[in-house]
């Protein structure tokens, strides 16, 4: 958990994430390409993608949290910030979080 937990740093959430959000799209991705025959190497690939994606999802979702409104968000704005989450805002702040979602996207 990074509720509430001052020594969460940005290798534990990276860690998370990729365990969490990307380890569930690289099962569903994975799964597809293997059950469409996918060699080896496009697994890898298919690997990497969910991995990429997945963070800059987690990302993403975590600036909308404090840059977006509960009705554009469809559920709580600022529910991470209450609970005293640890995100890559709070971590890097904005303007980094930004650039690593750019990274991650691409």
């Amino acid at each position: 958990k990074c509720e509430g937990q001052p020594d969460v740093g940005i290798d534990t959430l990276q860690w998370i994430h990729t365990y969490k959000t990307a380890a569930l799209l690289k099962a569903a991705v994975c799964c597809g390409a293997a059950l469409a025959g996918a060699s080896d190497e496009d697994l890898a690939r298919c690997e990497t993608y969910a991995n990429k994606i997945g963070l800059a999802f987690q990302v993403a979702d975590d600036i909308l949290d404090v840059t977006a409104s509960t009705e554009e968000l469809g559920k709580t704005a600022g529910k991470d910030l209450d609970a005293d989450k640890t995100t890559y805002p709070k971590l890097l702040g904005l303007d980094r979080s930004r650039e690593v979602w750019t990274v991650a996207y691409q």
